[in-house]
């Protein structure tokens, strides 16, 4: 599912490895506390990162394919 995530991400906002290694996936975001609320609202929980300004997605063994589509919708409606 990490995988599946970083790759539905554009190279210019993962700030992650793209090889797997741990199911933490930051993104760029040059408003993240923004973006938090904004995708809480639509059910997405993530966290901000304060430096560099970026957002955390942790993916683990209850999430699946569903949370990672939702995940990448909310977050291109929100930088739209």
């Amino acid at each position: 599912l990490t995988q599946e995530l970083k790759n539905a991400l554009p190279d210019e906002i993962l700030l992650s490895p793209r090889n797997f290694e741990s199911g933490l996936v930051t993104i760029d975001d040059d408003t993240p506390d923004e973006t938090v609320e904004q995708l809480a609202a639509k059910g997405v929980q993530i966290r901000s990162i304060p430096s560099p300004d970026a957002i955390r997605a942790s993916v683990h063994g209850y999430n699946n394919t569903s949370d990672i589509e939702a995940f990448v919708s909310a977050l291109e409606a929100t930088n739209t």
